[in-house]
């Protein structure tokens, strides 16, 4: 029968492991790893009760057996912002459901959310931000487009007033160009320009604005059409 030991000889173990490496050991590193783990729930955890700094590099393994305890905790499949590590998951298996696959769970299905919950999403956004929250801030913002046709719709059945986009004049637009200009020491290129899209709308495309601010168009050769 394999040796059972004390959670005070693990302690030692890899404290001793520490002193003999001049680091905190890898789990590779440990013969008596997987006791660790099943003493402690994840190798790193074992690290933290000896007092030393958790390896940042996690295995697969160890990544694996994070989502296993994690489900036992939950009871189901957690999602990724239940796991600290969602982000090195994503980066070791391709995206965090392909990491719960491996570590034998099931991905849960988007969930499905209430027009009173979506509301709710809202309004608590807009009280943490102190105004109403713009789309990229809401986590469920495809849903509340989904759900109320468009994000400001959603905004309006929340009570709260949507973000009007800026009308600049030309003379702004203009100015916006020539001061990109200088700061790049060359004509700014379209992507570089946060007002790009209002540029073209307002010039027919982004090089006439360019010329409208007396800078030079960015494609060589091709002239803006009349």
């Amino acid at each position: 029968m394999p040796r059972k030991y004390t959670k005070e000889e693990l302690i030692e173990m890899l404290k001793s492991r520490a002193e003999e490496l001049g680091r905190s050991p890898r789990q590779r590193e440990v013969k008596q790893y997987s006791t660790i783990v099943n003493h402690f729930g994840t190798f790193n955890n074992g690290l933290e009760a000896a007092r030393l700094i958790p390896n940042k590099d996690y295995t697969k393994e160890e990544l694996i057996e994070i989502l296993q305890q994690r489900s036992k905790e939950l009871g189901r499949s957690p999602k990724k912002e239940e796991v600290k590590q969602d982000q090195t998951i994503r980066r070791n298996f391709g995206s965090f459901n392909k990491g719960l696959e491996a570590a034998g769970l099931t991905p849960g299905k988007r969930r499905e959310y209430t027009e009173e919950e979506l509301i709710d999403i809202l309004q608590n956004k807009a009280k943490e931000l102190g105004r109403p929250p713009k789309k990229r801030e809401v986590r469920q913002w495809s849903a509340i487009v989904k759900h109320f046709g468009s994000f400001n719709k959603g905004l309006e059945a929340a009570g709260l007033t949507p973000r009007k986009r800026r009308e600049y004049t030309e003379e702004e637009l203009i100015h916006i160009l020539q001061e990109k200009a200088k700061e790049l020491g060359r004509s700014p290129k379209q992507m570089e320009v946060k007002q790009w899209s209002t540029i073209v709308k307002r010039f027919g495309n982004f090089n006439k604005g360019l010329i409208a601010a007396g800078l030079a168009p960015n494609h060589k050769g091709r002239k803006p059409k009349n």
